[in-house]
């Protein structure tokens, strides 16, 4: 009898013990036993179990790039003054008409246009000259390209933008005679007004 009874003991105490290696605390992964019920999942419930998470102080960081609208405005050359008449150190970006861009200061303005490439990017082309005062040193003004790209203009995430003049073309070719013209006064970071 007490055989019995200890053999009926020794089986509740280990029926036991396989339960609580069945039952976890939670956090703590199941642990795989001969008589664990088979699990059927796929990556995709996987996946979309978390997907359907929810974290209370999730934060995105993202990188922040300016709107379109403000591409178009008045800036000033941060080495400029930073008060006092715009000589040759503003600059107005206009995407539906043409802008006066400073060349040479009190001798030379042009006329320019402004393209948008991308959202923060845009091409300048000359359109003509503007008020012209070299006439010992009259540049080909018609032999320049009108379709080929004399600066490019890219906005940053602060709102600053910088120009790269790429120089004055004649048939698709630098002129390099006129590189220099606009490279001293245009080229630079500008810091919007």
């Amino acid at each position: 009898m007490k055989k019995a009874v200890f053999l009926a003991f020794s089986f509740l105490f280990l029926v036991s013990c396989n339960d609580d290696k069945k039952s976890t605390s939670p956090g703590e992964p199941v642990m795989d036993t001969e008589d664990s019920i088979e699990r059927d999942f796929t990556m995709d419930d996987i996946d979309e179990d978390r997907d359907n998470v929810e974290t209370g102080n999730e934060t995105v960081n993202t990188i922040q790039t300016p709107a379109d609208h403000e591409f178009t405005g008045n800036y000033r050359k941060v080495n400029g003054e930073e008060s006092g008449p715009c000589d040759c150190d503003c600059l107005e970006v206009n995407l539906t008409s043409p802008s006066q861009l400073c060349i040479s200061p009190d001798k030379m303005y042009i006329s320019a246009k402004f393209v948008k490439t991308s959202g923060t990017t845009a091409d300048v082309f000359l359109v003509e000259p503007g008020n012209v005062e070299n006439a010992e040193n009259e540049l080909p003004w018609e032999e320049f390209d009108t379709e080929t790209p004399i600066a490019t203009i890219d906005l940053q995430p602060n709102g600053s933008m910088v120009l790269d003049w790429k120089g004055f073309h004649i048939d698709g070719e630098l002129a390099t005679d006129y590189a220099i013209y606009g490279k001293k006064t245009l080229e630079g970071t500008y810091k919007k007004q």
